[in-house]
C-alpha cells in the first residue's frame, strides 16, 4: 500500500497525490509542473484553482479522499495496461475539485 497524500488551500482539497512519504509528496507539490497546471485549470465556475499565492499545504488523505485516488490510478492503470507494480512507482494526482477548463497563459 502507498501513502496518498493532499494539497489543499484553506483547508479546500485540490489534488490527491501518493508518494513515499510526506517529503517526497512535497517535492511533487513544489514541482514547477504540477505548480503550473494549478494554475493553469479552472473551477466550473472559471476561477482559477489556485491563485499561484495562496500558500498550499499538504496533509495525508483522508479515507473518502483515499478511496478517490485508488479509484482513479485503477482505472489508469487498466486503461494503459502498465503493471501495477511499475506504475504504484510513478506518482499518479487526481484532481479532487471539478475542472472546468484549462487556460494557458
Amino acid at each position: 500500500m502507498t501513502d496518498v497524500f493532499v494539497a489543499e488551500i484553506d483547508g479546500r482539497a485540490l489534488i490527491a497525490l501518493n508518494a513515499a512519504g510526506p517529503s517526497a509528496a512535497q517535492a511533487v507539490l513544489d514541482d514547477p509542473a504540477v505548480r503550473f497546471d494549478l494554475q493553469s485549470f479552472r473551477r466550473g465556475d472559471g476561477k482559477p484553482i489556485w491563485n499561484g499565492a495562496a500558500p498550499l499545504s499538504l496533509r495525508a488523505a483522508l479515507p473518502p479522499e483515499r478511496s478517490l485516488w485508488e479509484r482513479s490510478f485503477r482505472e489508469a492503470i487498466a486503461a494503459s495496461g502498465a503493471p501495477y507494480d511499475a506504475a504504484i512507482a510513478e506518482t499518479w494526482i487526481c484532481w479532487l475539485v471539478a475542472v472546468a477548463q484549462r487556460v494557458d497563459g
